[in-house]
């Protein structure tokens, strides 16, 4: 779980602390592994932001493919996932995965658990001295609110 350079952040409402967990660990299996053990540890986020690999092997030859291990991964996190979440994004720049599947993957796990508003897109970089954009990758996002972009 990651934020472009592996942050996961937690904020409590409340209090308005904002702590910010840093996994090191760049390859989906390690993540699974992360997962895990802010399970055991019972750690709630109220804000998930993923950026997975698109492929990675673990240390004992165990391989992630996010085509096949990506549903598992988000289903997983639902169980860190505060009573009052706010939002979990998915973001991906593997060639041939398309949002309406990010999307999906939302609204068989964080959805089914949290009732809330899913949306997604492209990712993309405006082009100098126009009004185009170059496509790079794509996101999918559930929010407890709906917010208009």
């Amino acid at each position: 779980i990651k934020l472009y350079d592996n942050i996961m952040l937690e904020k409590d409402i409340e209090s308005t602390e904002t702590s910010f967990k840093i996994n090191k660990n760049r390859q989906g299996i390690n993540q699974i592994k992360f997962i895990e053990r802010e399970i055991r540890r019972g750690n709630k986020y109220d804000i998930i932001l993923m950026d997975p690999p698109s492929f990675g092997r673990g240390s004992n030859k165990e391989i992630w493919n996010i085509e096949t291990d990506l549903f598992n991964l988000v289903k997983l996190c639902t169980q860190i996932l505060s009573d009052k979440p706010i939002m979990f994004l998915i973001n991906s720049y593997t060639t041939g995965l398309s949002m309406s599947v990010l999307a999906d993957i939302l609204k068989l796990t964080v959805n089914k658990v949290h009732q809330g508003y899913i949306s997604c897109d492209e990712i993309g970089l405006p082009m100098k001295d126009s009004d185009l954009y170059l496509p790079c990758g794509i996101f999918a996002r559930w929010e407890s609110e709906k917010y208009e972009d």
